[in-house]
């Protein structure tokens, strides 16, 4: 549960990757925190500026040093100098962008393919900058994800461990309750750079972390294998699907402004 001291702060992403900005944008919601996803600079400076008070800024960038540095002044020109900013660049790049004078970052990362990974960067960065987060686990009904162990505890049982693809995998499920995941789509947000997973990796993934989770008949939660190799989680009693109080869902007032008709969809791969 929040504390009542907690203030929920407002943080801006910006980010022209979907994979990275929906990863930023879940990492923030699970520390207790509102996010405003922005895919360019351009939506960014059509905020209205009373609505811009953020708290701390993330940004996604995998272009060249004169596009990041172009970047970041304009971050930098919309949202003011003091603002707490990290930045995430190409992981070649993040020593020499880190040392540059002319790119006023206040911590520089490699970019992140996974979402545990960036949720704990992102985790620091707030510790060591401002603001806390309020919460270590991402919850739903008994099912407790916890990123920084890559661990998940059903109801009062041990702790267990996942790998890093099933447990990114079923978090991938349990931030789309209720949705169709196609095989495209959990590509575009599991798999390593610049290498698709196979149909029958994913069907094998699929199956263990049903087996896992127990998330099959008659349980609460279940996996569903849809068509064309889609799969869907599904919450059979009503009040299953609802993150619990101090989870990784804050409220829809945590307004994403991603583009038109962008699905809200989280991963830990």
């Amino acid at each position: 549960m929040q504390s009542k001291l907690f203030r929920r702060q407002r943080i801006a992403i910006l980010d022209p990757d979907l994979r990275g900005r929906e990863h930023a944008r879940r990492a923030i919601r699970a520390t207790g925190h509102a996010p405003y996803v922005f895919a360019d600079i351009e939506e960014m400076q059509e905020v209205d500026a009373t609505e811009r008070p953020f708290a701390m800024a993330y940004l996604g960038c995998a272009s060249g040093d004169e596009t990041i540095e172009q970047t970041v002044r304009e971050v930098r020109a919309c949202l003011g100098d003091t603002l707490p900013l990290l930045l995430a660049v190409k992981p070649v790049a993040v020593r020499r962008v880190a040392q540059a004078p002319t790119i006023a970052a206040d911590h520089v990362i490699p970019l992140q393919p996974r979402f545990s990974e960036l949720y704990l960067e992102i985790s620091d960065f707030m510790w060591a900058h401002g603001p806390h987060p309020q919460q270590t686990s991402l919850n739903w009904g008994e099912f407790r994800f916890r990123p920084a162990a890559r661990t998940v505890q059903i109801g009062e049982a041990l702790p267990m461990s996942l790998s890093i693809f099933h447990f990114e995998l079923a978090l991938e499920l349990f931030h789309n309750v209720g949705r169709s995941l196609s095989r495209s789509w959990l590509n575009t947000m599991l798999a390593p750079p610049s290498r698709a997973i196979s149909a029958l990796a994913f069907q094998d993934g699929v199956n263990r972390v049903r087996h896992l989770l127990a998330l099959q008949t008659p349980a609460a939660w279940q996996v569903q294998s849809l068509e064309d190799g889609a799969v869907r989680l599904v919450a059979v009693a009503p009040e299953a699907s609802r993150p619990a109080l101090g989870s990784a869902v804050p409220r829809l007032a945590n307004r994403a402004r991603t583009g038109h008709g962008f699905q809200s969809l989280m991963t830990l791969s």
